[in-house]
């Protein structure tokens, strides 16, 4: 039986602790003879190298993880990576060192052992499977241990780091109000666009802005020309659709039903009528209107229907995959662009008018919250005007990680934290770019009593995200300040 294998069984007696010994020997030796190449250097932390042998070793594992073939870009970042890590890992080990922080050999020999891909078939730790696993890595035993050492001294380091993280009673009881009290905000979103009709742009002011702002206009254009400027085919149609793609259906039947609907539009039928009785498509309640549509946006056998019946004209019956269909072509728009210079005058406008709208949205935004004050509720007689009507953002606590609908907003958090139902925020606020008006519409306080329940699930839980942001800044500060030399990317 091997040493590790009588460690497995984890016992304290003094044959244990005697096997430990001959492992930490093992160990040792082991180290010693492991021969690195060092003749290429990528990096120096502090004046410590980490070699060549260091990095394909960790890279070569990294890249096996991955489980296909890297692109030479995935590789190039993964050999960034690799390093990086390699780096940080080395300053956190001479910090720890620097603290005067330990690993003994039996403890590595302890993590060693607890390694479930180590178990033989007992489920405990066989050490043929671990050297055979070892080498299938194409990992050495003493360099697998040398770097089981290592994340044991940074495990080490950061649970030191953790425990000087503590919560306060008073932390714990403003935390359980936040997680405890809940909201329902009422807003009024407003939208710039539903103040782009109130900007009035005289002949002068268009002509001095294109004046002065040629070069953004032809931006403007040229940023706008697939969607607005270089314009397809267009088809206005209507569509009376029998389908033909159901289970059973008679195609027969149905081509006879299209040519006796299609003859009674050409008699002067109205198709819009003949479309809603007829017509089995979601377009029949609105009297088959299909809008206006690019030729790209149609099924090709529509095109030429439409094509050859002209505008104006009620086409033959076209097969479509859902089936047949009967057309009223009520206008075709060949394709054409629209040059820069008859786009100016229109781009001047429009370009004027988003950047005056803003002025209105304040000055109404302004007007609503007085409003909104004196009444209690928003006044839906400036609301109505305009298309716009208060929503809700439904019932949210104050510890939820951002306020439904609107998003995350320390300014709106502010506002609300001690407010009463009533409260309108005394300014308007930019969320996710758009403008909002915001109001208290219901609040329900946090329970007192209830505290001491909830107070063991609230600390760990504190001391948990406090603790990982702590270790995440310290590590960082441990890594800015470690003296690095890379010699690779």
């Amino acid at each position: 039986m091997s040493l590790l294998e009588n460690l497995r069984k984890g016992t304290d007696s003094t044959a244990t602790r005697l096997l430990i010994g001959a492992v930490v020997a093992a160990f040792v030796l082991s180290v010693g003879s492991n021969n690195s190449d060092q003749t290429s250097i990528y990096a120096s932390v502090n004046g410590q190298t980490i070699t060549d042998s260091d990095f394909r070793r960790t890279y070569s594992i990294q890249a096996r993880q991955a489980g296909r073939n890297l692109s030479e870009d995935e590789e190039k970042e993964l050999e960034t990576k690799v390093l990086t890590r390699l780096i940080e890992l080395e300053a956190l080990v001479q910090e720890a060192d620097r603290l005067g922080i330990t690993v003994s050999e039996e403890e590595v020999a302890r993590s060693v052992v607890k390694v479930p891909a180590f178990a033989g078939a007992d489920g405990k730790f066989d050490e043929k499977t671990y050297l055979r696993l070892l080498k299938a890595n194409g990992t050495s035993r003493a360099q697998f241990e040398m770097d089981e050492r290592r994340r044991l001294v940074v495990q080490k380091l950061m649970d030191l780091a953790g425990r000087s993280v503590s919560v306060s009673e008073a932390e714990l009881k403003a935390e359980f109000l936040k997680q405890e009290t809940s909201l329902d905000l009422t807003f009024v979103r407003l939208p710039t666009t539903a103040f782009l009709d109130d900007v009035v742009v005289s002949d002068a002011d268009r002509d001095s802005f294109l004046k002065d702002n040629a070069d953004k206009v032809k931006a403007r254009y040229d940023e706008s020309y697939d969607r607005f400027y270089n314009l397809p085919k267009r088809y206005q149609l209507r569509s009376i659709l029998l389908r033909t793609d159901l289970p059973g259906t008679d195609e027969a039947a149905v081509q006879a039903r299209a040519e006796a609907v299609r003859a009674t539009a050409l008699g002067g039928a109205d198709f819009d009528e003949l479309a809603k009785r007829w017509s089995e498509d979601l377009s029949a309640s609105n009297g088959g209107l299909l809008g206006l549509q690019a030729m790209d946006q149609i099924d090709p056998a529509l095109v030429a229907a439409a094509d050859a019946a002209g505008a104006g004209n009620v086409s033959a019956v076209a097969k479509t995959s859902r089936g047949l269909q009967i057309l009223l072509v009520e206008k075709i728009e060949d394709a054409k662009v629209i040059s820069l210079d008859e786009a100016r005058p229109e781009l001047a406008v429009a370009m004027l008018k988003e950047e005056r709208a803003p002025a209105l949205v304040d000055a109404f935004a302004a007007k609503l919250i007085e409003g909104w004050k004196a009444g209690g509720a928003p006044p839906t007689a400036l609301l109505e005007p305009k298309r716009l009507s208060a929503d809700s953002t439904g019932e949210f606590t104050l510890g939820a990680p951002e306020i439904p609908r609107l998003g995350e907003s320390p300014e709106l958090r502010q506002q609300i934290e001690k407010a009463p139902v009533g409260y309108v925020v005394p300014t308007p606020l930019t969320l996710k770019g758009n403008v909002f008006v915001v109001g208290v519409g219901a609040r329900t306080e946090a329970d007192p009593a209830a505290f001491e329940g909830s107070r063991a699930m609230i600390e760990g839980r504190l001391l948990y995200q406090r603790r990982e942001a702590f270790i995440e800044q310290w590590q960082s500060d441990v890594i800015a300040h470690a003296k690095v030399v890379r010699n690779r990317p």
